[in-house]
């Protein structure tokens, strides 16, 4: 009875005293472009740490990265993903020799540049510089993330880790939070970047790469998560004259 006592005592004590001193830890990734790969890096050293991500705020390639750890990916299951010839095609717009039977494609040009052009209702020419075809993309992301989509129920709270991305309306020229919906529909949307490749339809608004207007997003996980420690991965381009202390103040204090 005595040694039962002890044991029970212990648990209890190792319980409560985890429970007190267990943080809420967000990460927050940054656009970047091809190097946002590296984020892959990030998830892979905190896992090796014994660190938890509670919840994950990402934009543009960071939302891509973070939102299929947000379905339930491990760091080597996305490393592999991101390896893959098929990756390539994804984001150059290639498609795959056994989809292309399902296209009627037209014939092949050496142009290496097309821009389309229509007349809208008011009758005035109007110009679609993409670039890229977005079809392969579009099948990659709903291969792989459908399923955790629909598990969740359409809520980014009920993903296996809580996860917002970002896009941009440039019409309104804001930033919109997307926290629920399709999550392949919102990760197509944060990585839209203009020119290249098409803009999304989310709720009525056509959306573009989150990372016109907000490219590393630690006040979105502030607002949202309010997380107890905030561990960030920027690899964008951007630089600072000086030293940005009232930053380093928001992200460690």
């Amino acid at each position: 009875m005595k040694t039962k006592l002890i044991v029970f005592s212990t648990l209890f004590f190792h319980t409560f005293f985890f429970n007190i001193h267990a943080q809420h830890v967000g990460l927050v990734m940054s656009g970047g472009g091809a190097k946002g790969i590296a984020h892959i890096g990030a998830l892979k050293a905190l896992e090796e740490n014994d660190i938890p991500i509670d919840c994950i705020v990402g934009t543009s390639m960071g939302g891509i990265v973070g939102g299929f750890y947000a379905a339930g990916y491990s760091p080597q299951e996305i490393e592999k993903i991101a390896l893959t010839k098929d990756f390539q095609n994804w984001v150059t717009g290639k498609l795959s020799e056994s989809f292309k039977y399902f296209y009627s494609k037209p014939d092949e040009n050496p142009s290496w540049l097309s821009i389309k052009m229509f007349i809208d209702t008011s009758f005035r020419a109007k110009f679609e510089p993409d670039l890229i075809n977005d079809v392969p993309m579009n099948f990659a992301l709903t291969e792989y993330l459908a399923q955790s989509s629909a598990r969740s129920g359409y809520d980014f709270n009920n993903l296996v880790v809580p996860f917002r991305c970002l896009a941009a309306d440039i019409f309104t020229q804001e930033q919109i939070i997307i926290r629920d919906g399709s999550l392949c529909t919102a990760l197509r949307a944060t990585l839209s970047v203009p020119f290249f490749f098409r803009a999304i339809k989310v709720k009525n608004k056509y959306l573009f790469d989150g990372g016109v207007y907000n490219n590393f997003p630690v006040d979105v996980i502030k607002k949202e998560f309010s997380p107890e420690v905030i561990i960030g991965c920027n690899v964008s381009s951007k630089r600072y004259k000086s030293y940005p202390y009232n930053i380093k103040r928001r992200l460690y204090n």
